[in-house]
């Protein structure tokens, strides 16, 4: 789910290059979504209809069954409380609103559309099963950015020794993880940290494990027939990898070098890998021949 935000009030630039403001957000009560919006550029021009599906212009955003979201919309709470709506995040696949953000005192609250009767009335009620003060809080991508990611240090440092390697980005209430970690079980510790931290919705967890990397890795160079010229351990750690081994020519051992290159979470890379020796050669020789002489001696 990728989600954006439309805020009314807020800045918008159009295509044209001219700066105006958000003033209303159409709704469609026929299917649903969010059809486009409607921006002021001065107080002398009026509306102009930008639209978020290519299939709808000008005259099927005025037909009947459009509903015009703006702040003079009201949103009551279980209480009857009357709250201004702020904005809408909106499902960029189906256009359809999956947050009605209301404005209650001083903080902006994030109301799944779930949650809200009366919706293609225009006039939205929050359910009346629903405690105000649980429903999660409101924070621009910036500020709930920067709260995640100083939360983030704060956890690695009371919980791991290893520095964090792991980055957070919020975008539309949606934390994105990335980065490494060095087990699978921080990785889904940190996620469901980050599903507690104000102003996140939800959580796209893209860590990446240093087991899991070993693993990727080892198969590219299985792929890439490294193992049947000889042996080659991995470690990782911290953004490191440590190479051992035999190979028998400098080519695959350059090749195993480029292969790790490709990986940009890859900090720095140790390579031990040795050429095999000639004698490592004799010995394999060596102790093929012994083996048959004993096997036919055992079996005679």
């Amino acid at each position: 789910m990728v989600m954006g935000t439309l805020i009314l009030g807020e800045n918008y630039q159009t295509e044209s290059g001219e700066n105006s403001k958000i003033n209303e957000i159409l709704f469609s009560t026929k299917d649903k979504s969010i059809i486009g919006i409607n921006v002021r550029i001065n107080k002398s021009v009026p509306n102009l209809f930008i639209p978020l599906k290519e299939s709808i212009d000008n005259k099927k955003a005025n037909q009947k069954g459009m509903i015009h979201f703006s702040k003079k919309t009201i949103v009551r709470t279980n209480d009857n409380t009357k709250s201004q709506l702020f904005g809408l995040m909106v499902d960029k696949s189906t256009f359809r609103p999956n947050y009605f953000l209301i404005k209650v005192g001083k903080k902006i609250l994030s109301v799944k559309h779930e949650l809200l009767n009366n919706i293609t009335s225009g006039a939205p009620t929050i359910d009346s099963t629903i405690n105000i003060n649980d429903i999660p809080i409101y924070l621009s991508d910036e500020l709930a950015t920067k709260e995640a990611n100083y939360s983030l240090e704060r956890f690695y440092a009371s919980n791991y020794s290893s520095m964090s390697n792991v980055k957070v980005e919020v975008i539309s209430g949606i934390a994105h993880l990335s980065g490494t970690c060095q087990f699978n079980e921080q990785s889904i510790s940190i996620e469901n940290f980050m599903k507690k931290i104000e102003g996140v919705l939800a959580v796209k967890n893209d860590i990446v494990s240093d087991s899991e990397l070993e693993i990727t890795i080892a198969k590219k160079l299985a792929d890439a027939s490294i193992f049947q010229d000889g042996f080659v351990s991995i470690r990782i750690f911290n953004n490191k990898i440590s190479l051992k081994g035999n190979l028998g020519s400098q080519k695959n051992i350059d090749k195993v070098q480029s292969i790790i290159e490709e990986f940009e979470s890859i900090k720095l890379i140790e390579n031990n890998i040795k050429l095999k020796s000639w004698s490592d050669f004799f010995n394999k020789i060596v102790y093929f021949y012994w083996s048959i002489i004993l096997g036919q001696l055992f079996h005679s």
